[in-house]
């Protein structure tokens, strides 16, 4: 599988073993200035950081990288069941990370959430290259990589915050993806320079963090991160079963050229089976209403004004 990036550029070998368990015999290396534990009993890592790293993690401001690269050697690791992973994992991730690698212990199997690519394929070929470098945000275990990839996309990285979704996508697609890269992040803290991609592509993602505690604030984050890492002119692609309009104040703060359009649900409910709507039904109620018959895609062009949201 050869070396494996992970959060913040600490790379490792693909033997890197799980974390230590009491009394084992450890070993540290310095990262960054900072002393990271490494090493088990029976297997050897070998954990070295580049000087982009370096130069990446000094511009964001060099934040703690012990549950980074603990759940990046998890990820890297090609030894143990995958709820053995999550068992060592759960100790070092944030809530949503356990909640994650749970979720793909339990359910292994790829698994594309609202669309599959064939629905965003005319979508996607529209607004960028076949020569563009893409990131996947929430990856989980979808298969958007590889239908990419088949498609002419080769440059393509993903990221989500689930140590386990990552290490499920190294081993299902190991071999076959030259060039696409697998890597433990977080969509809120995204550990890549400035103007590195010309496409942000999530789907469901940004949901998942509206649906939590302070959930507007966090797509807040992760909307300003995917700025931060488009080039002028890159694009982020956005899926969600929420109309557009509601989160439209989240785009207002950047340079951002916004256009929206409605994509047919997967196993949509037949629009002649759906209730009829009173006619003084209010402007939330007919977006919920439309939204069992769609999911919404936002297509935001960083560094044009555009003003208003169009359609």
């Amino acid at each position: 599988m050869g070396e494996i990036q992970s959060c913040c550029g600490v790379t490792s070998s693909p033997a890197a073993a799980l974390p230590v368990p009491a009394g084992a015999a450890t070993s540290s290396t310095t990262s960054g200035g900072r002393s990271v534990a490494a090493g088990s009993s029976t297997t050897s890592t070998t954990t070295t950081t580049t000087a982009a790293a370096l130069d990446d993690r000094a511009a964001l401001g060099d934040p703690d990288l012990a549950a980074a690269a603990a759940a990046a050697a998890l990820a890297s690791s090609s030894v143990g069941s995958p709820a053995l992973l999550a068992a060592a994992a759960s100790e070092a991730d944030s809530p949503d990370a356990r909640y994650w690698n749970g979720y793909y212990t339990a359910h292994s199997e790829p698994r594309d959430w609202y669309q599959g690519y064939g629905a965003i394929r005319d979508l996607v070929r529209k607004q960028i290259q076949h020569q563009a470098r893409v990131l996947h945000v929430g990856c989980g275990s979808s298969n958007l990589a590889a239908e990419l990839f088949r498609d002419g996309f080769t440059s393509i990285d993903n990221i989500d915050i689930s140590a386990i979704g990552i290490f499920q996508q190294r081993e299902r697609w190991e071999g076959e993806l030259a060039g696409v890269t697998w890597t433990q992040d977080d969509a809120c803290s995204i550990c890549r320079r400035d103007n590195t991609y010309d496409c942000v592509v999530e789907k469901g993602c940004f949901d998942f963090l509206c649906g939590q505690a302070d959930g507007l604030e966090r797509v807040a984050v992760a909307v300003a991160e995917a700025h931060r890492v488009l080039r002028d002119n890159g694009v982020l692609i956005s899926i969600s079963h929420s109309h557009p309009m509601e989160r439209r104040a989240l785009f207002d703060s950047f340079d951002w050229t916004v256009t929206t359009t409605d994509i047919e649900r997967m196993n949509a409910t037949p629009r002649d089976l759906m209730p009829r709507l009173p006619p003084t039904a209010t402007g939330r109620e007919r977006a919920s209403h439309r939204a069992r018959e769609v999911n919404f895609a936002t297509v935001a062009v960083k560094g044009r004004r555009g003003g208003a949201m169009k359609k």
